[in-house]
Parts: C-alpha cells; sequence; structure tokens
C-alpha cells in the first residue's frame, strides 16, 4: 500500500512479485507462513529498489506518508464534512501504526477501531 499510494508504484508489480514467488515457492492458497514471510519481504523490497526513490534515512518513509496524506486533501475531501455539516477547516490526520502479516497462525490478527462512529458521527467505539 506505501509504494502504491505514497510512491505511486503500480500496483502490478508487487502483486506479480507476490504471485510469481508463491509459484516458486510452491505455495498453494492464500496462507502465508512465517519462512515465507523474509522472502516476500524480500520480493517488495526488490521492487522498491528497482524504482529508486529509497530514502537513505530511516525516518524518510515516515515524512513521505505524512505528505502524502496531505496531498490527498483535495476538494473532493473537503465536501465530505461539508455534506455532513461539519466545519469545513477540521483538516485530516495520519495515523502512525505498527503493522504485522495477519494470517501467520491464532496468535496474529488485523483489525480496524473507531473511536467514532464513521456514519454518524457519534462517540462511541
Amino acid at each position: 500500500m506505501f509504494g502504491r499510494i505514497v510512491r505511486d508504484i503500480d500496483p502490478h508489480r508487487f502483486e506479480s512479485s507476490w504471485t510469481g514467488g508463491r509459484r516458486r515457492r510452491r505455495a498453494g492458497g492464500t496462507r502465508t507462513s512465517r519462512r515465507d514471510a523474509p522472502v516476500i519481504v524480500g520480493e517488495f523490497k526488490a521492487v522498491f529498489a528497482n524504482e529508486g526513490k529509497n530514502s537513505a534515512r530511516p525516518e524518510g518513509p515516515l515524512e513521505e506518508a505524512i505528505a502524502a496524506v496531505f496531498r490527498s486533501w483535495t476538494e473532493a475531501a473537503v465536501a465530505l464534512p461539508q455534506l455532513r455539516q461539519d466545519p469545513h477547516d477540521l483538516g485530516t490526520a495520519a495515523n502512525v501504526q505498527m503493522m504485522c502479516f495477519g494470517n501467520l497462525g491464532d496468535d496474529s490478527g488485523t483489525g480496524v477501531v473507531f473511536t467514532r462512529n464513521p456514519a454518524t458521527g457519534e462517540k462511541a467505539l
């Protein structure tokens, strides 16, 4: 997602790396094993390396992601709060969180939690 949204890398580059790597490893289905993860990460890193846009500074990707959030703040993003009759100057936000593979076993998972109801704006989980 970072490559597609922030760096504007064609998502098919990652998909072909993923499916090609799974074929080479003879992996079936949609599950990823723990031993596959380093290989997949290496393949995705190769996609990034071929783009020639990698930052030498560790904070570089974070700064790029934050800048991408603010680039996305277009007229369409301003229109939604107006539609809800919210103030037009509420702005936007960027969440920074650690990610993991969500399908490595019973002790691994992913999810989303909202502190407001996305449909109504009510303050509730």
